[in-house]
């Protein structure tokens, strides 16, 4: 397992990017698909050798892999024998009627202020505390 998290890769500038996706792009998919999967590898058995802390919480912006990644985490670390489960953010959104308005009237589901942070809050209180939570589900058909 060391020699997994301490192989190396060598860093690529953007010109050798570029080229690859014209010359290899099924090359540039299977290194770059590669080198993520390393790197959640590594996550996971960092994450299962320290001894505090009971959430991770990945973060970026909107369509950056989050979930994909949460799940992808989880998948490792049970494999590892550690219990995990995923909670994804979507599931908090209050609902078409209440998130912000964009300038152009549109609703801003990118807004922090679309998620019902008090019920997160509460649940996360409630998993630290009690081991367990009701966590609600979104509907994105209902927008409820």
């Amino acid at each position: 397992m060391r020699d997994i998290l301490e192989k190396k890769y060598t860093p690529v500038d953007i010109a050798t990017v570029n080229e690859m996706a014209v010359d290899d792009p099924v090359g540039l998919v299977v290194k770059s698909e590669g080198y993520y999967n390393l790197q959640v590898y590594r996550a996971a058995t960092m994450i299962k050798e320290r001894p505090a802390g009971k959430f991770v919480l990945p973060c970026g912006p909107s369509a950056a892999g989050k979930t994909t990644t949460a799940h992808k985490l989880k998948h490792r670390l049970v494999e590892q024998g550690v219990g995990a489960r995923v909670i994804s953010m979507d599931n908090f959104f209050l609902g078409i009627e209440s998130y912000p308005k964009l300038p152009n009237g549109k609703p801003d589901m990118e807004s922090v202020k679309a998620l019902d942070l008090d019920l997160l809050n509460v649940c996360f209180e409630k998993l630290m505390k009690e081991g367990e939570a009701s966590l609600p589900t979104f509907d994105f058909a209902a927008q409820k």
